[in-house]
């Protein structure tokens, strides 16, 4: 029988690939353009970037772009394999088609590869996986590795090559959200060059193992407590690209469905305390939600920009302040501007 990579890649170089495909992946590029700059600018983006030097190779520019466009978390999300492909793919794919000289089209569908496979993989770790691990990370390096295969063109061995190799180097631990550390970006980073290392040495004719996902000593049965193998090859209507959504407020998507509901009760209040501040009307707030966002933003006194940015308690006092809550509300204040605070959080 076929390897589960082998039968992916078979899947994948088959599918057509419409002009509204095209399209939807072209939406995801933009949104990322603007992720990536955002990035840029911020203090742990120009950390990274000092970190290269002037004049990175290919892998070093490729592990910029990925990793500045996961530092404001604005990038992309995909539910059902929680993770953001947008910084890992599209990263490996622009920079390699500029690099090449392909055009828009070759750029597209590369994006396209890259997403489908990073997306089943990341749906097949299964949630025991990301109690632990960072799925961008993860599953990251195969998205990686196929729009960089897809790009050079490879023959069908190659491309298995490639995702073998890639699929060795994943990594990226969830335990920086445990001190506020500024990790999570070098994970997309990391993810991205390791892929396209992965895809070049392919090229060259390095082997790589071709049962890296469900082996005996495969990525299921080392970093999996419950994997769900079927995903990597479960039937879909289209392009999973397609699945995947845009993020409207920086900060981890296990918030956003909070931020949500404290707009309403922010515009409620407003229309029942005209002309009173809405801070002084509020006492506290208590907020439910499911396992998942706690495990990953109970978080009632962040310290810096990367706790704000996985603070439910944060994000919910943000939405009620400012409205809503942007790039502005999660950097540091301006030197000498008077601190913001949160007010004390609810027992229980």
């Amino acid at each position: 029988m076929s390897s589960l990579t082998r039968s992916l890649t078979r899947a994948i170089r088959e599918l057509p690939v419409t002009a509204q495909d095209r399209r939807g992946a072209e939406r995801m590029v933009r949104d990322w353009v603007g992720s990536r700059l955002a990035g840029e600018t911020d203090p742990v983006g120009r950390r990274l970037t000092a970190s290269e030097g002037r004049s990175p190779d290919l892998p070093g520019r490729v592990f910029l772009a990925a990793a500045h466009a996961h530092v404001t978390e604005t990038d992309d999300l995909h539910r059902a394999s929680v993770t953001h492909p947008g910084c890992v793919v599209i990263s490996t794919a622009w920079e390699m088609a500029s690099t090449l000289g392909k055009g828009g089209h070759a750029l597209l569908e590369a994006v396209l590869a890259g997403y489908e496979v990073m997306l089943r993989v990341g749906e097949a770790l299964g949630p025991g996986h990301y109690r632990l691990f960072h799925n961008t990370a993860t599953a990251g390096v195969f998205g990686a590795a196929a729009a960089a295969a897809h790009l050079l063109e490879l023959e069908e061995d190659p491309w298995v090559w490639a995702l073998g190799n890639a699929g060795t180097q994943a990594a990226g631990l969830w335990q920086f959200n445990e001190e506020g550390a500024m990790t999570k970006p070098l994970h997309a980073g990391h993810a991205a060059a390791a892929g396209l290392r992965a895809a070049l040495l392919a090229r060259q004719g390095f082997t790589g193992p071709e049962a890296i996902l469900e082996g005996k000593k495969g990525l299921f049965r080392a970093l999996c407590s419950d994997p769900y193998p079927d995903r990597v090859l479960a039937p879909a209507p289209a392009w999973k690209l397609h699945e995947t959504s845009l993020k409207p407020y920086p900060c981890c998507r296990h918030t956003h469905a909070a931020i949500d509901a404290a707009l309403v009760l922010r515009d409620r209040l407003e229309e029942e305390t005209a002309g009173v501040p809405l801070a002084e009307r509020i006492a506290g707030i208590r907020v439910r939600t499911y396992p998942a966002a706690l495990d990953v933003t109970d978080r009632p006194r962040p310290g810096n920009p990367q706790e704000a940015r996985f603070s439910l308690q944060f994000a919910v006092a943000a939405a009620l302040l400012d409205r809503r809550p942007g790039l502005a509300t999660i950097r540091p204040p301006p030197q000498g501007a008077p601190p913001r605070h949160l007010p004390p959080p609810l027992p229980g």
